[in-house]
């Protein structure tokens, strides 16, 4: 697998490192649809995209192994329920960056037996439907701005498309709080950021 550079980005002048979702890679090839506690993804995901959760504040930092002996300097996350979330909330322009904890692969032995990624970790698959969105796939941002009342914000298409450099080059905005209907959004660049 070819090796690709990822950046580990300190926000606020704190300790506390954040990464975009989608520059994570998932270390099991399966996760179930609930959390250890029955609650379902799904749930989760509605609380985040209503404000009522910030995975920054409310939510325990994902776990980030670097040095995996077969995927050296891809970040691999134990915690894939977490990261599952956050990768439909990062499509949907709801969240930028998120918090993780940069651990070594000797540290996590005892979750080593987990990581069974069958595809270098690019995508996993949900068991349990209940815990899926639409099918697993998020709803579109239409469905979201209407049911929760986002203003007239425009959702910027092309994000995606851009090169993560393009936003990586701007500077560092206070990603932790989350827009809600009473907020303005904020932007890193000339895409609007939620």
């Amino acid at each position: 697998m070819p090796s690709k550079k990822h950046r580990y980005n300190k926000l606020n002048n704190d300790d506390d490192i954040y990464m975009y979702p989608s520059e994570l890679y998932f270390s099991q090839d399966s996760i179930l649809g609930t959390f250890k506690g029955g609650k379902l993804l799904g749930q989760t995901f509605n609380e985040i995209i209503e404000g009522n959760r910030n995975p920054n504040k409310h939510i325990p930092p994902i776990t980030v192994v670097k040095d995996h002996p077969d995927y050296e300097g891809l970040p691999f996350v134990f915690g894939c329920r977490r990261l599952y979330i956050y990768q439909e909330l990062e499509k949907l322009d709801v969240i930028r960056k998120v918090k993780v904890e940069i651990s070594s692969y000797d540290s996590q032995q005892h979750r080593i037996k987990n990581f069974t990624t069958k595809n270098d970790g690019v995508s996993v698959e949900v068991k349990s439907y209940a815990g899926q969105f639409n099918k697993n796939h998020a709803h579109g941002w239409n469905f979201y701005k209407n049911r929760y009342h986002f203003r007239d914000w425009e959702k910027s298409a092309d994000r995606h498309k851009q090169s993560r450099s393009q936003h990586n080059n701007q500077p560092d905005t206070d990603s932790q709080d989350f827009t809600t209907a009473n907020e303005e959004p904020e932007s890193c660049c000339q895409c609007t950021i939620m």
